[in-house]
């Protein structure tokens, strides 16, 4: 089933190796969150807050087993300080194994302090078969739900998403990127994308860089991305 999203323009990227009180300049149309993580600098969060159509924020935390991203804290920090609705992102790799992430994971994204279930962002095999990626994921999946109490959410773009996660993981709430002027994402199977990452290139007052917008599917609301529901 293909979720219906509204148009926007935007553009393409894949890599599986590797009106409102203040708005975005790149579009004027619909977009509900954004996700951040040191790339984009040092954020001013109460100019960010002040964008009404950002309902929530996904922030980049850990990668592998041991990089944390050195913004993670005072961005996590700032954004909820200010009353925006925050999630964390691990970016996962096959470089170490899921117990490993899972450690680095627990130790840096605190469940006491997200609003949002985490979410893991699949974007590279590094040179695994994806039957290898499939099985390592599922494990950290695992771990990570019993820690967290909530199914992950999973990011991909959405090539790479078709390409390493389906049909696995389509029973997830998804999170796929894909650039395009008109096109939402399309899952393979049984599947569908509950945020779409429609533009990697928004400017966002208080926000020193580019940084990527996302949608909600029509139905989905923010409450269905809570940790606490």
């Amino acid at each position: 089933m293909l979720t219906v999203f509204c148009t926007i323009g935007c553009r393409n990227k894949f890599d599986v190796s590797t009106n409102v009180c203040l708005k975005s300049t790149a579009t004027d149309q619909m977009y509900h969150g954004i996700d951040v993580s040191h790339y984009q600098g040092n954020i001013d969060w109460n100019l960010v807050a002040q964008d009404t159509n950002i309902q929530f924020v996904y922030i980049k935390a850990t990668e592998g087993k041991s990089y944390l991203d050195d913004k993670y804290k005072l961005n996590i920090e700032q954004a909820r300080n200010v009353g925006l609705l925050v999630g964390s992102y691990h970016y996962f790799r096959m470089t170490s194994s899921p117990q490993e992430q899972f450690e680095n994971i627990i130790n840096n994204i605190d469940k006491t302090k997200q609003d949002l279930i985490p979410m893991i962002d699949v974007e590279t095999t590094d040179g695994k078969s994806v039957d290898e990626v499939r099985k390592a994921l599922k494990t950290l999946i695992s771990l990570m739900e019993k820690h967290y109490g909530k199914k992950t959410l999973i990011y991909g773009t959405m090539r790479s998403y078709n390409t390493i996660c389906v049909p696995d993981f389509n029973d997830h709430l998804l999170y796929i990127g894909r650039f395009s002027d008109s096109l939402p994402p399309q899952i393979k199977g049984v599947g569908e994308a509950v945020v779409w990452q429609f533009s990697e290139k928004a400017e966002i007052k208080g926000i020193p860089k580019q940084v990527d917008l996302c949608r909600l599917a029509n139905g989905i609301k923010v409450d269905d991305l809570k940790l606490g529901n």
